[in-house]
């Protein structure tokens, strides 16, 4: 009888991770250079947001990982066709713009994914890291957008904690384990061993993390020592021969801004955002938009634009500030509002499937009659036929305008309902009569 508590406890959390319960937490703010500079946002329990030039266009994460929740995922095409994503189960790709994903099986599915890293000048040339709990991790690199792999055989005792790739020269690669940090300035090819901050700091790969490589300079980096009650902010000019410490902070830096050669913004949880106009030496607050939470995940997008996750607040998620952070505006909140589900995938597929399935939550991405793909530019493509795929041959709408995925089925109401509700009948049935036994054998 344990054995099937155990069975139907599995069954609860799939169907929980299948409707996105968890927290949302956004665990990156990128830009795609081959798309014109546009954002590329995941978030954990949601999935991969991507602007299209009007709206963010959301591939839910029931599509991409079987899983609850995201690691990472990142484009690895200049069509923006093929893309990668990692969990806590392993890799997995997509070759048909997000449609339909596969896993790579061994050595990926033997690992917990941490990071994916591919080169802003070539999306093929990519890295992905590990950081799976005991056993040694690594870092694995490809040049082809994933079609082959080889470890770099750096063999990490403990997880990868931070991946960071320069953007302007993306040879130079820097990572932070517990037991140290690495760099290198051949793409990957060779790597040596880096100090942990100045000699005086002492510190060890559990105090040091990496916050940001300057955006025009690959041996510039931003880095944090943290103690208590106070942490250091530290710099190097030479990618990580020698550092010098800049400031002493009353907070740990959570992420940093390099707005240009002097003017940084930092975000802390509790310290708040602060910013600096001689190079993190000094800093003054700026006033915090919220009044719960706290704003990270800073990140210089095109023309200065700032964008920021907001952690730890009911309903807001990402916000973006076109003056320095004096300001800021939402960009995507926890309804999703102004936000448009992926609909050109062909009849059947893992999106086209798994993302309708999300209209009864989150009706208003449903609701519209574009054809354009949920987070591609390019049409997926039926590979039986080789055309493209359109809204109105592949689906029809139901009352709301959601998508459907069978001619013969509407889709009144999303399978997380009934199997939640499956589950606290069940377990509530299965307590009752375990208490029943024990009275029984008093």
């Amino acid at each position: 009888m344990r054995k099937s508590y155990g069975v139907i406890l599995l069954l609860c959390l799939n169907g929980v991770a299948n409707a996105h319960i968890g927290p949302k937490k956004v665990l990156r703010i990128g830009f795609n250079p081959q798309l014109d500079e546009r954002p590329e946002v995941v978030i954990q329990n949601f999935g991969l947001f991507n602007w299209d030039g009007n709206e963010f266009k959301w591939l839910c994460d029931e599509a991409m990982t079987p899983v609850g929740g995201l690691n990472a995922v990142t484009l690895v095409s200049r069509d923006g066709r093929k893309m990668l994503v990692g969990d806590g189960a392993g890799l997995y790709s997509s070759g048909d713009s997000g449609c339909n994903f596969q896993p790579y099986g061994p050595p990926f599915s033997e690992h917990n994914i941490g990071q994916i890293e591919a080169s802003r000048e070539n999306p093929s040339d990519v890295l992905v890291s590990t950081q799976t709990l005991g056993v040694p991790n690594e870092v694995f690199h490809s040049l082809d957008g994933g079609a082959s792999w080889r470890s770099l055989n750096l063999i990490i005792e403990g997880r990868v904690r931070r991946l960071l790739r320069s953007q302007s020269n993306p040879a130079y690669i820097y990572l932070v384990h517990a037991g140290g940090g690495y760099r290198s300035v051949d793409g990957g090819y060779s790597f040596d061993g880096f100090p942990m901050g100045p000699p005086e700091s002492n510190a060890t790969g559990v105090d040091f993390d990496l916050l940001k490589i300057h955006p025009e300079n690959p041996n510039i980096v931003y880095a944090v020592i943290s103690g208590f009650p106070t942490s250091t902010l530290v710099q190097t000019t030479d990618a990580g021969a020698s550092w010098r410490e800049l400031s002493v902070l009353d907070d740990i830096p959570e992420s940093i801004a390099v707005m240009d050669s002097e003017h940084l913004i930092l975000a802390m949880p509790v310290g708040g955002l602060k910013s600096s106009t001689d190079g993190g030496i000094t800093w003054a607050p700026i006033e915090s938009p919220l009044t719960e939470g706290w704003l990270g995940c800073l990140t210089k997008g095109r023309m200065g634009k700032l964008w920021a996750c907001v952690n730890r607040h009911p309903t807001r998620l990402l916000v973006s500030s076109t003056d320095q952070g004096m300001t800021w505006q939402d960009e995507i909140n926890l309804s999703l509002a102004n936000v448009k589900m992926s609909t050109r995938c062909p009849l059947g597929s893992q999106t086209q499937s798994s993302c309708s399935e999300n209209c009864d939550d989150y009706p208003m991405t449903c609701e519209s009659d574009s054809t354009d793909a949920g987070v591609r530019l390019p049409d997926a493509q039926d590979e039986d036929a080789g055309q493209p795929v359109r809204n109105a041959e592949t689906t029809r709408k139901t009352d709301g305008g959601c998508s459907v995925y069978s001619p013969d089925t509407v889709h009144k109401s999303s399978p997380s309902h009934w199997i939640m509700t499956l589950c606290v009948l069940t377990l509530a049935s299965a307590s009752r009569r375990r208490k029943i036994q024990s009275q029984e054998t008093k």
